[in-house]
């Protein structure tokens, strides 16, 4: 009866090397799908929050449009708050 031999041939090790390297592929497909969805919900997050901010920027410009169509600017309202007897500044307070 004869011994089988320990040494691997080069087929044995060529396909030893292949299947390592389909297991490799498999490990780094297996990490992708595992980080795609936590990507996609914070994809998903990001574009409601820009919406909403989009939303507040436009209200704010057709506030500010309403504003000037009564003849009331940006700087007015500034300068009244500066001026305006009944708004006291914080640094005010320290004497």
């Amino acid at each position: 009866m004869e011994k089988k031999s320990k040494k691997i041939n080069q087929t044995e090790y060529i396909l030893i090397v292949a299947v390592l390297k389909v297991v490799k592929g498999y490990k780094e497909i297996h990490l992708k799908t595992y980080i795609t969805p936590m990507i996609l919900r914070r994809l998903q997050e990001l574009f409601v929050e820009k919406v909403q901010v989009q939303k507040l920027q436009n209200e704010l410009e057709q506030l500010h449009h309403d504003l000037e169509s009564v003849g009331v600017t940006r700087d007015q309202l500034l300068h009244r708050n500066d001026t305006d007897d009944r708004y006291v500044h914080p640094s005010q307070y320290i004497t």
